[in-house]
């Protein structure tokens, strides 16, 4: 397996299993270490060669770094500069200002020279363009923010300049792409890699091929749409994928395995009645599920090629053929 990625509620347990992965490893392969940042990917590849002796061709980086390198031809051939956080705090500072100034932040305007509320906007405007929303798209639900994101667009397009969303799409495209940079070829770990947006996600996913990995887990509590955009992509690209709740097996994912959302519920209306009624909730003891619910697509398992033994079928809670 060319491609590793682990998730576990225990760190203990995700390091074990990407020293493990490191360790099948030839001392000479040459292969990539994505960590959260780089240090961490240095201490975990300092901690395997402390037990194991030295290891070369071992490319320890974050995924920032390895967005920028894979995107860089494609931002020289376009002749933009990626921008920083602090370059998108910056243009949007000053736009906000123009805008100010221009009298044409709306309703807006009563706030805008507040601490924070550049960076604010900024924030807002990242997330939406990480989601692939764009300034046509605001004008008919919130016609005042609008103008703000175009404006945005605009200095942007002016300045030569991309942000951390643009130069995700442009890194995604060239991993997909068949002139692709030498290290999107080669044997991966991805170790504790934060993803928060879809943007993220796309440019994490893009390096996955059918065979290179067992299947995908989308993790609970994920921002944006990031499990709809996992199904997505496992789907076209033919992987098996795991979800905490049964609503995107229905809709083709393979697997599900999660506390029964109908027993939280009223353990939490049991919960509420009791302080309702006089009730202290700090003394109140915590209260763990006790009910959980294997769903499986039967018919994705099929599409997939994948026999489910019939020890697993017997134990799932609801079937979708």
């Amino acid at each position: 397996m060319d491609s590793l990625a682990v998730t576990s509620v225990s760190s203990r347990r995700r390091i074990e299993r990407a020293r493990s992965w490191l360790e099948s490893r030839e001392p000479d392969e040459e292969l990539v270490i994505v960590g959260a940042t780089v240090g961490a990917a240095n201490e975990l590849a300092r901690q395997v060669a402390s037990r194991n002796g030295a290891a070369f061709g071992w490319h320890r980086i974050s995924l920032p770094q390895l967005v920028s390198i894979v995107a860089a031809p494609e931002l020289n051939r376009r002749g933009v500069v990626s921008l920083t956080r602090i370059g998108t705090d910056a243009v949007t500072t000053r736009l906000i200002h123009r805008l100010r100034v221009d009298g044409r932040l709306g309703r807006y305007s009563s706030v805008s020279e507040t601490p924070g509320f550049p960076g604010a906007i900024a924030n807002v405007i990242v997330e939406l363009r990480s989601a692939g929303v764009r300034s046509n798209e605001i004008e008919a639900v919130v016609p005042d923010f609008a103008p703000i994101v175009r404006e945005y667009e605009r200095e942007l397009a002016e300045g030569g300049f991309i942000d951390w969303p643009g130069t995700l799409e442009l890194a995604a495209s060239a991993i997909a792409g068949s002139d692709r940079h030498r290290l999107v070829g080669l044997p991966v770990l991805m170790f504790d890699v934060p993803v928060r947006t879809e943007a993220e996600a796309h440019a994490a996913l893009a390096k996955v091929r059918k065979g290179e990995v067992d299947g995908i887990l989308s993790p609970r509590f994920l921002s944006l749409n990031i499990p709809g955009f996992i199904l997505d992509t496992a789907q076209k690209q033919g992987l098996p994928t795991m979800f905490h709740g049964f609503f995107f097996v229905e809709r083709g994912g393979l697997v599900a395995y999660s506390a029964a959302d109908s027993q939280l519920g009223r353990q939490a209306a049991r919960l509420v009645d009791k302080i309702l009624n006089g009730a202290k909730p700090a003394d109140l003891p915590v209260e763990q599920p006790t009910k959980f619910e294997l769903v499986i697509n039967v018919k994705t398992a099929k599409g997939l090629g994948l026999p489910i033994p019939r020890s697993v079928l017997l134990r799932a809670d609801r079937l979708i053929e």
